[in-house]
């Protein structure tokens, strides 16, 4: 598998399950399949949920929709089309 490069950085918004360790298990997620993360910011914080962007360096289209993947799998995380 190629290395990630800053040439195919993505950012990704992911709604969240409200847990002490969401932030850390979403960038975990995102790790396990190789993104090298950059950035994480809390957009919104709730008692039920939490919004934070995930910014990451990839090997490529490819790689980003793994890394999608993988965020999409987890279980407590909802995207837009669940809300």
């Amino acid at each position: 598998m190629p290395s990630p490069s800053r040439g195919c950085t993505i950012t990704m918004r992911v709604a969240a399950s409200a847990g002490l360790s969401a932030a850390s298990e979403l960038a975990t997620a995102a790790a396990s399949v190789g993104a090298e993360i950059t950035a994480l910011d809390m957009i919104e914080s709730t008692h039920e949920s939490v919004v934070v962007d995930i910014t990451g360096n990839t090997s490529g289209e490819e790689h980003g929709q793994r890394v999608a993947a993988a965020l999409d799998a987890a279980w407590w995380c909802r995207g837009p089309e669940n809300e």
